[in-house]
């Protein structure tokens, strides 16, 4: 999810919402700075609430800020949309793994959080190469928002499909 919407977002701010090729790079660092806020901003506070209803918050956030991201025309607030879709998309990977290790029992974790992250990395690969082969052929490079909000959604599902702690251990 993070990797395709920050590997199209450059090119999406050009071609479909008109900004010069250095300013969208601009607004990428713009996502890339609300990633690393939101890590760190979100650390604290989600100790005290669950997983679960946390990540669903963040993702919710993420899917609005996603859809004005794809609805507003303003090149102000593209600055800031980017900046907010990277503060709400940032704790979604510590999550995981903060998750998983929780909810593994201990001798199956290392195998498990080593496949997550396995995973993971292959989502990483895969996925903005399929939305570049599909460009133009299924969707449209306007879609992207609508892709990540999908590809949050899948996230949100992952979340809930993760068994409570007391039946998980």
């Amino acid at each position: 999810m993070l990797d395709t919407q920050s590997n199209w977002l450059t090119t999406y701010l050009i071609e479909v919402k008109g900004s010069k090729p250095d300013v969208s790079r601009y607004q990428l660092s713009m996502f890339w700075m609300g990633l690393t806020l939101g890590r760190i901003f979100f650390s604290l506070p989600f100790v005290h609430v669950h997983n679960r209803i946390g990540n669903t918050i963040l993702l919710s956030l993420l899917c609005g800020v996603l859809l004005a991201l794809w609805k507003v025309k303003s090149a102000p607030a593209h600055w800031a949309l980017a900046a907010f879709a990277g503060f709400f998309a940032g704790p979604n990977t510590p999550s995981i793994l903060s998750i998983a290790s929780t909810h593994i029992p201990p001798d199956l974790r290392a195998m498990v959080l080593s496949t997550i992250i396995g995973l993971s990395l292959l989502g990483s690969t895969l996925g903005p190469l399929l939305f570049g082969i599909s460009i133009n052929k299924a969707i449209r490079l306007d879609d992207l928002p609508l892709v990540t909000i999908a590809l949050a959604g899948l996230c949100a599902f992952a979340f809930w499909a993760i068994p409570p702690k007391d039946k998980a251990c």
